[in-house]
């Protein structure tokens, strides 16, 4: 290969990953400051992306001026955004966290799809399409401006950290309670990390959106600027060894300061300052607790009484139960006689969808207790493999196990791929899954037909009959849903489903009720829930 060549695709790449430092930039910015991963960077990007073009295509603004008033409109939603929803949440624990930002990109980006539509809209800033000859080397035009733009906001931003709300961000950073002591407002400090991690998006969005077009494409760029921030931020520091550790991001931050040493009662009068270790009487009344206990007992006996094994594991063991349950199921049996054919079709059917496919997340996130954000790639994966199989005259019988075989083949080769298998690193990586899948599934013609198109699935046939009627369907999903639920009800009283359970209270070995699970069994169990070391059974 030319050497020269091979330059210009070094300094080319190099400038594109500047660029990509723009979205890292901004996760930085708010996780050095309040320790929570914001997954919707991305979404934010794209946000700023089509503001500016909502400035210069809808009010006929010009460029110089639309990309301002756009940082300042971005700036402000990231302030609305951590008065709204993070405060909102402090205290919790780091997945309620991890799911709202990951909600809100999903937000952002259905509302953009919504508003804008899915086709992409040029965004020309006033960069040349024409390459820049230096010497022999060509390079890009838009590289080099963001590259500019990515290093000149770096330079900034230390020099914004050298000033008196700069040093406030880093001490807020360092120690929350040292902060709060000292009288430092946390919540405005992390609200303008939040301002400015939208500002710096927004600059991301209108670079990239020059290059590739303004779309939701640009909420991939997420994917990238984590790569970028957990690579630079990672790996413990020289100075400070083991400081910046995503996987030691809980809640703390916030949470650290609504602390009870920072928040202030009627009762007590404490405030900023107060004792760290004194712990203020709960906000509501005990009063209303004994109230709740007494109407639970309504419905809860109070004591163990089973007299043998077998009422001991009853799937419901308490009367109460069993009626609800089956009131439920007669409901279930008569709805497409009771309720009209849009409330069966539109609200009964894909609830029961989807509370099936919710059982299935709940194995690994509720029992196990590890996070899975690819598991809607997973359930893809096994869509379009068992419609291909369909649409090749395999029985749906067949074709539907043979999804379900290709899901798990490749999940169990993605978590024997993965080193870091718990904590924030297994959610990013996860979250990696689905973004790979996507872009996989809607990019290959042979799976989904291309971008923008729609397989059709050939009607369902189960032993040889059709199902082609709304009043079919429900049933269908009804009979999986409850087969589902029985499983499930029945897995959590097996040893291995008392070992999944001590994978997530970190029991080692497993307690004495799993002992009777094989070591086969047990290293089953480890390698689904993505465990780090090969444990035993009893």
């Amino acid at each position: 290969m030319d050497l020269m060549y091979l330059l210009e695709l070094g300094i080319n790449g190099a400038m594109a990953g500047l660029m990509y430092s723009l979205v890292a930039m901004g996760i930085v910015l708010i996780y050095k400051s309040s320790s929570v991963p914001n997954l919707a960077q991305g979404a934010l990007t794209m946000v700023g992306a089509y503001v500016v073009l909502v400035f210069a295509n809808g009010a006929g603004l010009p460029m110089w001026l639309a990309i301002p008033l756009a940082m300042v409109t971005m700036m402000g939603v990231g302030l609305g955004i951590e008065r709204v929803a993070l405060r909102r949440l402090a205290g919790r624990p780091i997945v309620m966290i991890l799911m709202m930002t990951l909600g809100l990109d999903i937000f952002l980006r259905a509302v953009t799809m919504a508003i804008g539509g899915g086709t992409a809209r040029p965004l020309k800033i006033g960069i040349s399409d024409d390459p820049l000859f230096l010497g022999p080397l060509l390079l890009n035009r838009a590289y080099v401006v963001g590259a500019a733009v990515a290093l000149l906001l770096f330079f900034v931003f230390v020099l914004f950290f050298r000033t008196r709300r700069g040093v406030v961000l880093r001490a807020i950073a360092d120690d929350y309670m040292a902060s709060w002591a000292v009288g430092i407002s946390v919540e405005r400090g992390v609200a303008l990390s939040w301002a400015l991690s939208s500002l710096v998006a927004t600059a991301a969005g209108v670079l990239w959106g020059s290059i590739q077009g303004v779309d939701q494409s640009l909420s991939m760029l997420l994917l990238k600027g984590i790569t970028v921030a957990a690579r630079r931020h990672g790996q413990p520091g020289r100075r400070h060894p083991g400081r910046h550790r995503p996987g030691r991001a809980g809640g703390r931050g916030l949470g650290r300061a609504r602390s009870p040493a920072g928040r202030r009662h009627a009762r007590t009068g404490g405030g900023a300052g107060a004792d760290p270790h004194h712990h203020d009487p709960a906000p509501w009344p005990l009063r209303s607790t004994r109230h709740r206990k007494a109407v639970a007992m309504l419905f809860r006996q109070a004591g163990i009484r089973h007299t043998d094994y077998a009422a001991d594991r009853a799937l419901f063991p308490i009367p109460a139960d069993r009626f609800m349950v089956a009131a439920l199921l007669v409901f279930a049996l008569l709805a497409p006689a009771l309720v009209s054919s849009l409330v069966l079709s539109s609200y009964l059917l894909p609830w029961l969808v989807w509370t099936s496919a919710t059982l299935g997340l709940n194995l690994i996130l509720g029992w196990a207790g590890q996070f899975h954000f690819g598991y809607a790639a997973v359930m893809g994966i096994g869509a379009y493999t068992a419609v291909h199989g369909a649409r090749n005259g395999v029985p749906w019988e067949i074709a539907v196990v043979l999804g379900g075989l290709m899901a798990t083949v490749v999940g169990v080769v993605f978590a024997l791929a993965e080193p870091a298998r718990q904590g924030l690193y297994l959610a990013l990586s996860t979250l990696a899954l689905q973004f790979v899948m996507d872009w996989v599934i809607s990019h290959v013609p042979a799976i989904s037909g291309g971008v923008g198109a729609t397989l059709q699935a050939p009607a369902m046939r189960l032993l040889g009959q059709p199902i082609r009627s709304e009043v079919g369907l429900y049933y269908v999903a009804l009979a999986w849903a409850l087969l589902v639920t029985l499983f499930m009800l029945n897995l959590r009283r097996t040893a291995l489903g008392r070992a999944l359970v001590a994978v997530r209270e970190r029991i080692s070995p497993p307690p004495s009720s799993a002992c009777r699970a094989s070591a086969t069994s047990w290293g089953l169990c480890d390698l689904v829930v993505h465990r780090r070391r090969q444990r035993r059974g009893c």
